[in-house]
């Protein structure tokens, strides 16, 4: 857009919906060019995990659940098997319940 148009700036919206490292990679881009590495799946995890606990602390547990819920069909867009991982979650109503499905399916992608 920037080349084309001579714009100062681009609105992002909902491309930074469950990619979070967007913002990263613009700046790479726009700081000469460089070419992002997607995150791995251990920081996927990890920034899951950091986004349930602000849920939690924000809103509560039971709220976090619904929250949290809609994001993770973002995080986990593009990822193998994860209809069936987000369906799972459909049912939680712990925190441990929370982990022990979101632990599986990782091990899982991590076999893959």
């Amino acid at each position: 857009m920037f080349s084309q148009t001579g714009c100062d700036a681009v609105m992002i919206g909902r491309a930074a919906r469950g990619n979070p490292w967007l913002f990263e990679q613009i700046n790479q881009h726009l700081a000469g060019g460089h070419c992002f590495s997607p995150p791995g799946l251990a920081e996927r995890k990890s920034v899951i995990i950091r986004h349930f606990e602000l849920f939690g602390q924000y809103y509560g547990l039971e709220l976090a659940f619904l929250h949290i819920r809609k994001h993770l069909i973002w995080y986990t867009h593009h990822l193998p098997h994860s209809a069936n991982f987000r369906r799972l979650l459909h049912s939680i109503q712990s925190e441990s319940r929370f982990f022990q499905i979101l632990d599986e399916y990782w091990k899982l992608l991590e076999s893959l």
